[in-house]
């Protein structure tokens, strides 16, 4: 899902999100991170943040980070929604 957009999802952070190239880079490597550890299975065909986000509450995996990093995957969970979903407009 993301491997093969990559490079367009950087572009977009950077210039709709206003970030740097590294913040950027490390927003992708929490969203390689959530769909590696199966979090996000379903989840955008779903379309609802919420419901994906109280599913991570219930994933050990998900619950064994440190408060930072649980922030870090919402939040790169967020902007691929929003990039996601700017695409038909």
């Amino acid at each position: 899902m993301v491997d093969e957009r990559v490079e367009e999802f950087l572009r977009w952070l950077q210039s709709e999100r206003g970030l740097k190239k590294k913040s950027a880079r490390d927003v992708v490597s929490r969203l390689r991170r959530a769909e590696r550890e199966g979090w996000v299975e379903g989840a955008w065909e779903e379309g609802d943040l919420d419901e994906l986000f109280l599913r991570l509450k219930k994933s050990p995996s998900f619950c064994a980070l440190s408060p930072s990093v649980k922030s870090q995957v919402k939040v790169a969970l967020r902007y691929w929604k929003e990039f996601t979903g700017s695409e038909g407009r």
